[in-house]
């Protein structure tokens, strides 16, 4: 984690069905997040969102999974409004 801290690169946090990201591990001032769950609720983005809120990123780059059954621009669109409303 130093070396990506040193060279202000950020850790790349996955969350996955069969192995859910424990924790946000800040690394730089900005976050990259792989959200690759097969489906996500509003309380499950809400909980990603106050994890987002607090770091001190000035920009975060989160990515749904859309390969299957496309649901990742459906969720990304969610996803945004909850944030909108916080």
């Amino acid at each position: 984690m130093g070396l990506l801290r040193e060279k202000g690169c950020s850790l790349c946090i996955a969350d996955v069905d069969e192995a859910p990201a424990p924790e946000i591990i800040s690394t730089a001032p900005w976050g990259y997040l792989r959200l690759r769950r097969s489906d996500y609720v509003d309380a499950d983005l809400g909980r990603w969102i106050d994890g987002i809120l607090s770091q001190k990123w000035l920009k975060v780059y989160a990515f749904f999974k859309h390969e299957e059954e496309a649901k990742g621009p459906e969720m990304a669109m969610r996803f945004k409004r909850l944030a909108g409303l916080r």
